[in-house]
């Protein structure tokens, strides 16, 4: 599946991309002028990771919401988040996946976000749900 794949009744990669690039610099980021990332602290590594992806989700449940209005006719999903976390210092974070589906459809989005402090890879897999008012239906 392309990358640049932004297809109005498709898998918006670009959308999860800059949302969850958003949530990121919400999430991880100082108030600061300019903002600079929060200091790593291997203790609310579990914490942060839960926030961002409970954060996702709920972006993408919203979505969901949207295109399941019959005055916007769009494609609901089903998405399964991974999230890492980890501290910058120079080591690589790579990630590899892998799907069998509907190629027309279904999607993997891939966001990579960093700070001078931390590392996130965040990996957002999308199935898509056939229903009476989905376009492909």
């Amino acid at each position: 599946m392309d990358d640049d794949y932004d297809n109005e009744d498709g898998f918006d990669v670009r959308w999860m991309q800059a949302m969850v690039t958003k949530l990121c610099n919400q999430l991880l980021m100082t108030n600061d002028q300019p903002p600079r990332g929060v200091a790593f602290q291997q203790i609310k590594v579990p914490q942060w990771t839960n926030t961002l992806v409970e954060n996702i989700l709920k972006e993408l449940a919203l979505k969901n919401e949207e295109a399941t209005k019959p005055d916007q006719p769009g494609q609901a999903y089903k998405y399964v988040v991974n999230a890492f976390l980890q501290q910058n210092v120079g080591a690589g974070l790579l990630t590899a996946c892998a799907t069998y589906g509907e190629k027309a459809m279904d999607g993997i989005a891939s966001v990579k976000w960093q700070s001078d402090q931390l590392q996130v890879q965040v990996v957002i897999y999308g199935m898509a749900i056939y229903t009476s008012n989905s376009p492909a239906a």
